[in-house]
């Protein structure tokens, strides 16, 4: 845990928090590319040669560059900021089963 810490230390001494955010955008836009090329190759309507397994790999491989850029960004620290984004997490995946349920009513 220690040296967790001192990693992200070393991060946020060589990057300002502009630099940071970047890279968390640069992240994201990697992210949301591997979730629509795993749903290419899950529905088949625009093929990919890229292998299943592939997708998935890569999916987990930018989600957890996300992850550590809002580490770095001490959004999630374990700490209060972590606590407000779990709470607004709360409240927004209970607004989308919301929508589900009501959905599911029609």
């Amino acid at each position: 845990m220690e040296q967790v810490k001192n990693e992200i230390d070393m991060i946020q001494t060589h990057l300002n928090r502009k630099d940071l955010l970047l890279q968390l955008a640069e992240e994201c836009s990697e992210l949301s590319h591997a979730a629509l090329k795993l749903h290419r190759k899950i529905t088949g309507t625009n093929p990919t040669p890229t292998l299943y397994s592939d997708c998935e790999n890569n999916l987990m491989e930018e989600a957890a560059d996300v992850v550590l850029c809002l580490k770095t960004l001490k959004i999630l620290d374990g700490g209060v900021f972590e606590k407000e984004l779990d709470d607004i997490v709360d409240i927004k995946r209970q607004r989308w089963v919301s929508r589900l349920m009501k959905e599911e009513d029609k």
